[in-house]
């Protein structure tokens, strides 16, 4: 990856799958630190996010390496949440993790 000053940083493994989701869905930091459980929808391999950045609904296709990605935050905890993505003190997460 690379940091703001264009230097290369180092993501942990922890952090793979969230890489993998704004990888492949091309959110914006925002929306995809937003997003919560019902707006999945496995069958139709889909995510329904109600309200974007300027005010309008979207609807994002899922590939096999997005679903997978949420497949791993799902099993590290995120049923028991409505957010896919909760900090360690378990508060809703806003913002991308450090990366360094």
């Amino acid at each position: 990856m690379v940091g703001p000053n264009h230097e290369a940083v180092a993501i942990g493994p922890a952090h793979l799958p969230e890489l993998n989701l704004a990888i492949n869905t091309s959110l914006l930091n925002g929306t995809q630190y937003g997003l919560t459980w019902d707006m999945v929808d496995w069958k139709s391999r889909e995510l329904h996010i109600p309200r974007t950045k300027n005010e309008k609904p979207l609807c994002v296709p899922l590939n096999d390496v997005a679903i997978s990605a949420l497949k791993t935050v799902l099993k590290s905890g995120g049923p028991k949440l409505a957010r896919l993505y909760i900090r360690k003190n378990g508060r809703a997460s806003r913002k991308r993790p450090s990366l360094v």
